[in-house]
């Protein structure tokens, strides 16, 4: 074709028509990020963002979410030493762009001139050379082929919304890879081969004020456990529950948090204890990411303060620097403080997810550094996704924190005051009472859509299990209501399974979270 009638001398041109291929390649691989930031495309492909400074960006940048299109296969996980090191890493299966169907827009080769074809009629003067005409055809063929498939991308990729695969659903809702187990209410059937999969759009805004359409999220779930193991019995039923989770766990399933105390203080805090836990959510756990936070039992209350602290650290600080690539691919984005690294968040399928070191019991001296830490981590956030939060891109927001208390609830006060404009759900899960409880205010501190749950202590109930429905048509033909009454519904859209709730063995005890130590001292303050 061109490179036919161009001399060895005019590389030039072979030139000119390779950088038209690569500008249509790097066009096409913006289309398929469908918007998004270079940060983001990068995090849709599993790879940390460029660092930059002075950078002011809404956190979709940075965000797990944009890996909804598409979970990770837990068909096979990598294995670990006791370290958390990997034996044999699972890579999580590519993000692929799906064409619709075979369609393709092929060019007739009769519309495509040729040097020296003698129904093509000329188009320089007559004095021109062959060089120069067919020198000039060759860049006026390049063009024309570069503008034909400039079309052809953009026709391809925004064809995709709102059109239909082959099994009747949308396009959009092509978002899963194969489980080792099926989804809870899916109807699918195991497969050994990846699925493709197609990156929708991510800039969509869920304002009805717009009239815009509402953003595509797959439904997802996670487990929050805490207080415990205290002894030897707790860690044999502590160890029973992770196993049987481990078994359990599907693609919806993102991850585990364990809100503090992962061990007595009574018992002297040996390293043998932080291990433990620590090879649990590491080991015995190998298909689900975990996190877990500091409690007063972890550090505060040990005999040597400084030496549990070191040992907590040296355990549990970022424990996702240790995950297998498995849990990697499931949350792929966890961001810390650099102050106050036990301090983190992270975002996923729409909701954004912060964890803060809060205590309860007695004051030790820097309780008050650490309630200006947590309450500039939880600015931090906002400022950063206050964007999302106001166009439909973060449509929950979900606090993980040990304790709640009357000595800590400028904690709450600060939730409220930089939360409560935005009008989402907002969610604060705590331990420390070792009762299962919900509240939707604590010592008068309230706002429209704040709910408060208290997790039941570990080993007298298994993880509580909290699912967020997603937006896809798949996900809104499910059932999604209170079925059991082990399940408590925190909105709309947001479900709570005590999945059995406290075991009929354990010792019932007080409400004492929202409860009536919590309404003695409202009314007396209210009188």
């Amino acid at each position: 074709m061109i490179s036919s009638c161009l001399s060895d001398d005019e590389g030039e041109y072979h030139n000119a028509v390779k950088e038209m291929a690569e500008t249509v390649s790097s066009l096409f691989k913006l289309f398929a990020t469908d918007g998004d930031t270079i940060e983001d495309a990068a995090i849709a492909r599993g790879t940390p963002p460029p660092a930059a400074a002075d950078h002011k960006v809404d956190a979709d940048e940075v965000d797990a979410d944009e890996v909804d299109a598409g979970v990770p296969s837990r068909a096979s996980s990598a294995s670990t030493d006791g370290h958390g090191q990997e034996q044999a890493p699972v890579a999580a299966p590519a993000r692929v762009l799906q064409k619709e169907g075979n369609d393709e827009i092929v060019q007739s080769s009769a519309d495509i001139p040729h040097c020296g074809s003698s129904s093509s009629p000329p188009l320089v003067e007559k004095t021109d050379t062959p060089s120069s005409r067919c020198r000039r055809k060759a860049i006026i063929s390049a063009g024309v082929s570069f503008g034909v498939i400039v079309l052809i991308v953009v026709g391809a990729v925004l064809g995709t919304r709102g059109k239909t695969s082959s099994n009747g659903t949308s396009l959009e809702e092509n978002l899963t890879s194969p489980s080792l187990k099926p989804t809870a209410g899916s109807n699918n059937k195991m497969s050994s081969e990846p699925q493709m999969e197609i990156l929708t759009s991510t800039m969509q805004n869920n304002n009805p004020a717009t009239g815009a359409s509402p953003r595509l999220f797959n439904t997802f779930s996670f487990y929050v456990m805490g207080d415990a193991p205290y002894n030897k019995n707790q860690q044999e039923i502590v160890q029973d529950q992770i196993v049987e989770l481990s078994a359990d766990v599907t693609n919806d399933d993102m991850f585990l948090i364990h809100v503090g105390d992962a061990l007595s203080s009574n018992s002297g805090c040996p390293s043998s204890d932080y291990a433990f836990m620590r090879n649990l959510l590491i080991n015995k756990l190998p298909r689900l990411p975990s996190l877990i936070i500091p409690g007063d039992n972890d550090w505060r209350d040990c005999k040597d303060r400084k030496d549990a602290w070191k040992l907590w650290k040296k355990h549990f600080m970022a424990l996702e620097k240790n995950w297998n690539q498995t849990m990697k691919a499931f949350l792929p984005s966890v961001v810390r403080q650099p102050i106050r690294e036990e301090n983190f968040a992270f975002r996923i399928r729409g909701v954004l997810f912060i964890g803060v070191h809060i205590l309860g019991g007695a004051n030790d001296g820097g309780a008050s550094r650490r309630q200006d830490d947590n309450e500039a981590w939880v600015d931090e956030q906002v400022q950063r996704h206050s964007d999302s939060m106001q166009n439909g891109r973060i449509r929950a927001v979900i606090v993980f924190g040990h304790a709640m208390n009357a000595p800590r609830l400028r904690l709450l006060e600060h939730l409220r005051t930089e939360l409560s404009p935005f009008g989402l759900p907002v969610i604060y899960f705590k331990g420390d009472k070792h009762t299962f409880e919900v509240c939707d205010s604590f010592l008068g501190v309230t706002w429209a859509n704040f709910t408060m749950v208290q997790v039941e202590q570990g080993a007298n109930a298994p993880p509580i299990k909290v699912t967020i429905r997603g937006t896809t048509p798949s996900s809104l033909q499910q059932p999604f209501e209170k079925a059991t009454s082990s399940e408590t519904m925190l909105s709309d859209f947001i479900k709570l399974d005590q999945r059995g709730g406290r075991y009929s063995w354990a010792k019932e005890r007080g409400m004492n979270a929202c409860g009536a130590e919590s309404r003695q001292q409202v009314d007396a303050d209210s009188t």
